[in-house]
């Protein structure tokens, strides 16, 4: 009926964060970078639609913020 379902799914922000970091843990090596994040102020456990806050920041899904991240590090050969 076009309307949007927004879930009420508990997760962790810095577990989505941590993954993309695993992700791309092999091309930051080799570029001699690290992958730091640093949250204040958040909480440990939020609950909310983790695919919708991705596809809000832009990711069409957690992996590929990974993608992104990775674009950034092929532009700074």
């Amino acid at each position: 009926s076009g309307r949007m379902v927004i879930e009420h799914t508990p997760f962790r922000l810095a577990d989505l964060l941590s993954n993309v970091g695993t992700l791309i843990a092999d091309a930051l090596q080799a570029k001699g970078l690290r992958y730091e994040v640093q949250m204040r102020d958040v909480p440990e456990h939020l609950v909310g639609d983790p695919t919708r806050l991705a596809e809000a920041a832009g990711w069409r899904a957690r992996h590929s913020l990974a993608d992104s991240l990775r674009s950034m590090l092929d532009a700074t050969s």
